[in-house]
């Protein structure tokens, strides 16, 4: 099975875990993926206005995903970078 994407809609569990914080029996969108490689991943769920960070094991595909933009918008900043006289 595959890893859980970003923007992925998913269940959340009711473990103890997910119980603890309030989120278990809810769904929420994956906004951050956070891991080092050979460790488990932790998941940021976007749940409502809040962000949790839940383990794979809280966790449960459910075949739907949204734009990122769904998340957040479609717009866009560009900053310039700026010389400071010790730069040089």
């Amino acid at each position: 099975m595959s890893e859980i994407g970003f923007y992925e809609v998913v269940a959340v569990q009711n473990s103890a875990a997910a119980v603890a914080l309030g989120t278990g029996g809810t769904r929420g969108v994956v906004v951050g993926i956070s891991g080092e490689a050979g460790e488990e991943k932790t998941y940021a769920v976007l749940i409502g206005d809040r962000t949790y960070m839940l383990s794979p094991a809280d966790l449960v595909r459910t075949g739907e995903s949204v734009d990122r933009e769904a998340i957040y918008g479609g717009e866009t900043t560009r900053v310039s970078p700026e010389r400071y006289p010790d730069d040089e």
